[in-house]
């Protein structure tokens, strides 16, 4: 079962871009509550044996997520929105290359922690 939750982790963000592209959404609170908890029950399956498996799974949905949606939407891959706060922030301090450089540490740092 050696990263199968990852794989599962990652279908679910496809999925969640795939169902909200077409939508028009003013608060992302609910979603990413829905989201969080979904990434939460199935990072506990592991708990046992990766007790840093949430790290890793939100990091993997939120690196893909945003990627997939503007993908989804017709947008350039690196698009940054202007409704969701975190999209507001990331225009504000560093844009694209900045998240980006985030993401990608972000995914390696729950890769060292998920294999200690």
């Amino acid at each position: 079962m050696y990263y199968s939750i990852q794989i599962l982790i990652v279908l679910f963000a496809i999925g969640s871009a795939y169902y909200d592209f077409d939508k028009s959404i003013e608060s992302h609170t609910s979603r990413f509550i829905l989201r969080a908890i979904t990434v939460a029950v199935l990072s506990a399956i592991e708990y046992t044996t990766h007790p840093f498996s949430f790290v890793l799974n939100s990091a993997i949905f939120y690196a893909i997520f945003d990627y997939t949606y503007n993908i989804f939407r017709g947008n350039d891959f690196f698009y940054i929105g202007n409704t969701a706060v975190i999209d507001r922030l990331w225009r504000k301090f560093g844009g694209m290359r900045s998240q980006l450089i985030f993401k990608i540490t972000l995914v390696l740092i729950g890769l060292i922690l998920y294999n200690l």
